[in-house]
């Protein structure tokens, strides 16, 4: 049977980032925005997070969220 790859391009998909306040990762929340996705970001910097979703926020339509989650993925109380 062959199976058709999947669309994560398609708007109305979510993705969440780890570490999406600054750099690379603040590079494909803006591109995946862009595309139409739901983004999550996971960063221990609330300063950049704070910073990163507001950036984010100017490009979002009506039908999207992006949602930030202060967290530090190196700890299990976090998680």
């Amino acid at each position: 049977m062959k199976t058709e790859p999947f669309n994560w391009h398609k708007t109305g998909n979510s993705i969440v980032i780890i570490g999406g306040a600054s750099g690379i990762g603040l590079a494909a929340a803006h591109q995946f925005v862009n595309d139409g996705l739901n983004v999550l970001i996971a960063d221990w910097d609330k300063e950049n997070l704070q910073s990163a979703i507001a950036a984010l926020q100017i490009n979002v339509s009506a039908a999207q969220k992006v949602v930030d989650f202060e967290c530090d993925v190196s700890s299990m109380e976090d998680m």
